[in-house]
């Protein structure tokens, strides 16, 4: 249920994107799963990272070439640096030198990931390391390895999936809302750095999705925004050549949720 096989990506009057390459990481589940099938509606192909869930990567890539253009899963790590530049490569070769790099894998500490939640007086060196190489440090080195044949190609574009910890802290997720904070300055240093040649911008996401670990009336008292508010947003990003070092909200702020 929560990877929302039947949700539809935000489709546009025309197909913008044809003939261009991205790389989505985290693409094979959730929000990186819907952004990746809306790059193919949109009419790019499409590099699927994923890092366990091989199955749901190859179903999103079956779903791409059915939709007219190319997909391939990619493995890697993220909390390994070695994998991190293995994955730059194989984007690169699978396709080409790519127009676009959305980085949507996120550890979050829930289900079978690393521990548990953590306060600030809790947290581990464990969780900080972990939390930090997926989601601050992994989209850095992603992006400096991938911006220089990026810089040559029409449209180029980083953006970066980050959420309302950067605002307001999760208090039970010390490491995770440092991580995405530092994910915030890894943005605005590489739009100033990268500019004009490649944009780089973030979306900050709030309730859009329901998590594994929620009741049906949990669930039932929160307004949840969908994939299609996101992909909406990316398009808004990868169209508009004058937006750049910025972070977009799409996160309903008429509606409480503190999950």
């Amino acid at each position: 249920m929560n990877d929302h096989a039947d949700a539809k990506p935000y489709v546009p009057l025309s197909k913008p994107l044809v003939g261009h390459r991205a790389l989505v990481t985290g693409g094979g589940k959730r929000v990186g799963r819907a952004l990746a099938l809306a790059l193919a509606e949109w009419g790019s192909d499409v590099v699927v990272h994923y890092n366990s869930s091989r199955p749901s990567a190859d179903a999103v890539c079956r779903e791409i070439v059915a939709a007219g253009r190319n997909g391939v899963a990619c493995q890697a790590d993220l909390s390994i640096p070695a994998e991190v530049e293995r994955l730059a490569r194989e984007a690169e070769a699978a396709f080409g030198p790519l127009n676009y790099l959305i980085n949507s894998a996120s550890y979050y500490a829930d289900g079978d990931q690393l521990v548990s939640k953590h306060s600030l007086l809790e947290e581990t060196l464990e969780e900080w390391d972990y939390s930090l190489a997926v989601n601050a440090r992994a989209p850095f080195f992603l992006t400096q390895f991938l911006a220089p044949k990026m810089a040559k190609q029409a449209n180029a574009s980083v953006v970066n999936i980050v959420d309302r910890s950067i605002g307001k802290p999760f208090l039970s997720r010390a490491a995770h809302t440092v991580s995405k904070s530092a994910l915030v300055a890894v943005t605005k240093l590489a739009a100033a750095s990268l500019a004009p040649e490649v944009r780089v911008n973030a979306l900050e996401l709030g309730a859009i999705l329901p998590g594994d670990e929620m009741s049906e009336s949990e669930r039932s008292k929160v307004r949840w925004g969908g994939v299609d508010s996101v992909s909406a947003a990316l398009y808004f990003v990868l169209t508009n050549s004058f937006v750049n070092g910025e972070v977009i909200g799409v996160k309903g702020n008429a509606f409480s949720y503190d999950g």
